[in-house]
């Protein structure tokens, strides 16, 4: 490896060679002390640090992370290769290095692990996909991150800087004043021009902004690793897609109601149920970074995906007609996550957009005009980031619009008529509405009249949704902030005892005083953070 730029390829190769042999020793490398000179200035200078992990390395596991030692993550300028390891030499899992990398050919993330012989050493460093990764990984392994624009955990959650409502500032500066020149952070490239490197200084920070000048994409180290892996993640997906027995016969279909060619048969049941989803995933999320901001532009923060609520509908609807588990296509560490949006701004053509699907669209079209000469005239693609950046592949959609006449050409020769499903899609509850309340020993559903109101289609319009007949999405709701600046679970608790102005159910009879206790235990039980009932019975 050596100073400078990663080699061809992913570098993976070239990082196991190191390992084995430092070219100054001739011998292996011992500890990351003696590995972290030896790299590329390429993976010394893109960096960025997990303070906050749900991962084995943190408060649930080993607790090797904490805020004045984070995790380090190192990365190529394109995401094939990136490197993780905890910097807290007093804890356990010091002086092992975790791998991941992407196979283009196999269009994979595979991932090792590497015990150094300082730390012990072990037999099976370096095999792809060890059981200890994939645990949180996954069987068809990717990395793990959320969406732009925050990352909970990560310093630089927002935006990749730290606004002032948040207390992560504070913690960052510590850091930055008693760690970073010290231990395995000194060998870091720091970049200048900013307060808070390597993150965007808090200064510059403007909620209201929707584009950011390229300037500053050094300063953000979050997207630009987001963007990278969501490249490469598309390619992993369109392999899922391909594999499909069906994909053959409903791919001219699918992928012209995916560029609007034609319309996909979606219902509003299914576009609401999706909507949900993403609520109380945001909800979830929100709950996680630590605050929530108030004011105007108080939903600045919130996921991107929920003004995009229909496009993901339609990724909904090629996994159902495909007979496809999409549970693990977002980077997400939650399954069935909503979390797919990565942040670059070129998915609108006229008045349509194409974020989120046009990652599918793209893939699926780059192998229709691989295997059909008729289609290559209608792939182009070009860069989003010419500025020395290694992603931002993007589709031409005016190019790839041309194709529809003969998509609806070759789907009349090839494809079967696309399915029309009755009901949206439930995704699995690990712990259910009746399994609570039989637990609780109560025969009827104390909150039938709150998920009148609460959970019907008009709460996507109007009043807070709030999801009562669903435990696991409850739960974070409980513990999220009401307009009123209290837990909602205080909240609700509070205004089913009132009468008169602020009661609720707000119409019709009170509940009584036996409700009311029924409704509270329920909200307690959903509340609480302990194993699912089917975990302790």
């Amino acid at each position: 490896m050596g100073a400078g730029k990663l080699p061809g390829g992913n570098g993976y190769a070239e990082l196991v060679s190191l390992l084995q042999t430092n070219p100054k020793t001739g011998k292996p490398v011992q500890d990351l002390s003696e590995l972290m000179p030896l790299l590329p200035q390429e993976l010394l200078s893109n960096f960025t640090f997990v303070y906050q992990s749900r991962s084995p390395h943190g408060e649930l596991g080993e607790n090797s992370v904490d805020p004045l030692h984070p995790r380090i993550l190192l990365f190529s300028k394109d995401g094939r290769l990136t490197m993780a390891f905890t910097g807290n030499p007093g804890k356990p899992g010091f002086n092992t290095l975790e791998v991941v990398h992407f196979e283009e050919p196999k269009a994979r993330f595979e991932l090792s692990q590497f015990v150094l012989p300082a730390a012990g050493g072990a037999a099976d460093n370096g095999l792809i996909n060890p059981p200890q990764c994939l645990r949180c990984h996954g069987v068809d392994p990717k990395p793990i991150t959320d969406s732009y624009p925050l990352w909970p955990g990560f310093y630089g959650s927002v935006r990749d800087t730290f606004p002032k409502e948040s207390e992560e500032l504070l913690w960052y500066r510590k850091f930055l004043k008693e760690q970073s020149k010290q231990g395995l952070y000194r060998f870091l490239n720091w970049p200048n021009g900013t307060s808070v490197p390597p993150y965007l200084d808090p200064k510059r920070y403007n909620r209201n902004t929707v584009e950011a000048p390229l300037g500053e994409m050094k300063f953000l180290p979050n997207t630009r690793l987001g963007m990278a892996w969501t490249e490469l993640n598309r390619k992993r997906i369109q392999r899922k897609l391909k594999g499909a027995s069906e994909y053959s016969h409903f791919r001219y279909a699918l992928l012209s109601g995916l560029l609007n060619c034609t319309k996909l048969p979606i219902s509003t049941a299914a576009d609401e149920a999706v909507y949900r989803d993403i609520y109380y995933e945001n909800e979830d999320r929100l709950q996680r970074l630590g605050y929530r901001p108030k004011g105007p532009g108080k939903d600045a923060l919130s996921m991107m995906e929920l003004g995009m609520y229909h496009n993901l509908s339609e990724i909904e609807y090629v996994a159902r007609v495909l007979q496809l588990d999409s549970s693990d296509w977002s980077l997400a560490y939650e399954s069935q996550s909503s979390s797919f949006f990565d942040g670059i701004l070129s998915s609108a053509y006229g008045t349509t957009d194409y974020y989120l699907k046009e990652d599918f669209v793209q893939e699926m079209l780059r192998d229709l005009a691989k295997e059909d000469p008729a289609f290559k005239p209608y792939f182009r693609t070009y860069t989003a980031y010419p500025n020395n950046q290694s992603f931002g592949e993007r589709l031409d959609i005016g190019s790839a619009l041309g194709a529809c006449k003969l998509l609806k050409q070759r789907q009349d020769e090839n494809s079967l008529a696309l399915p029309v499903f009755a009901s949206p899609v439930i995704k699995e509850e690990t712990q259910s509405a009746p399994e609570l309340l039989e637990h609780l020993r109560v025969s009827q559903s104390p909150f039938e009249r709150c998920a009148h109101c609460h959970e019907t289609s008009t709460a996507l319009l109007a009043g807070r949704k709030i999801p009562f007949s669903s435990p696991n999405k409850l739960s974070s709701v409980l513990h999220s902030l009401s307009k009123s600046g209290r837990p909602m679970i205080e909240e609700i608790q509070i205004r089913i005892s009132l009468h008169g102005i602020g009661q609720m159910p707000p119409r019709g009879e009170r509940l009584t005083q036996t409700q009311i206790k029924q409704l509270t235990d329920y909200l307690q039980a959903a509340s609480d953070p302990r194993p699912t009932l089917r975990a302790s019975q």
